[in-house]
């Protein structure tokens, strides 16, 4: 990808799935314009661009025309075009099947968001507990075995 192309992250405030991929811009070394939007910043936006009403962040804009939307879709195209997806179509293959078991952990966190919004954290605590004992745990123990006390998943580079 030529460093002239000019990357523009739209996100919430905070870090979330947005963070995994303003670090992959960082390590590339690419510059990019950092846009962090609170959710009355956000819907305005959204009118302004004339986005669909369920656009959903992050987003990336490249060379102010074309829209990438959401966290999976623009790291595979960072990945792809910043020197992060393999070097061959097996390591894609594989970094493709790392990407499903973490993707895999989403799902599960929406009742942990909701009662966190609600403020019910009892409640909270509990789906926590679950979800760490059932889909957190179970993931990170297929991933540190898949790792083998190496640096990295596939090769030797990030």
């Amino acid at each position: 990808m030529p460093k002239g192309d000019k990357f523009e992250l739209i996100s919430l405030h905070g870090r979330g799935r947005a963070e995994c991929l303003r670090m992959m811009l960082i390590i590339a070394g690419h510059p990019f314009i950092d846009m962090r939007f609170n959710l009355r910043q956000w819907h305005d936006f959204k009118r302004r661009e004339k986005l669909s009403e369920d656009t959903k962040l992050p987003l990336l804009r490249v060379n102010d025309k074309k829209l990438i939307v959401g966290a999976s879709e623009i790291g595979r195209f960072l990945a792809l075009n910043l020197g992060f997806y393999g070097t061959s179509s097996i390591e894609q293959a594989e970094i493709e099947e790392i990407i499903s078991e973490i993707e895999s952990l989403q799902s599960g966190l929406t009742p942990i968001i909701r009662t966190t919004l609600a403020k019910n954290f009892s409640q909270k605590t509990a789906y926590w507990n679950e979800y760490k004992e059932k889909t957190l745990n179970p993931v990170l123990e297929q991933l540190t075995q898949k790792l083998d006390n190496k640096n990295y998943f596939l090769g030797n580079r990030v």
